[in-house]
């Protein structure tokens, strides 16, 4: 039998989602929207580098399926920031 898992995550809930590392013998995936990139060292208490380090871990893990979803008009993020580094994401992955 093989157990899947998913995890999803919107702006701050995708911060959270992010420190899960795939699980086991369990087919984990991560949905990640609207990552809060422009505002994660404040709305973090200015530890924005444990959530860097923690979603570059999940990247990089042989086991990792994330699904980053960003759109073209947020709040926090412009799309001349999140362009690039979801490229940089992909390249690490």
């Amino acid at each position: 039998m093989t157990y899947r898992a998913a995890l999803k995550g919107y702006s701050h809930g995708s911060l959270i989602a992010s420190t899960h590392l795939p699980l086991p013998d369990v087919k984990t995936y991560h949905f990640l929207l609207s990552y809060p990139l422009g505002v994660r060292s404040y709305i973090t208490f200015f530890h924005g580098s444990k959530f860097e380090n923690h979603l570059n871990e999940l990247i990089r893990h042989p086991d990792s399926r994330v699904l980053l979803i960003y759109g073209d008009n947020d709040e926090f993020t412009s799309i001349d920031k999140d362009r690039p580094w979801a490229a940089e994401l992909e390249m690490k992955g």
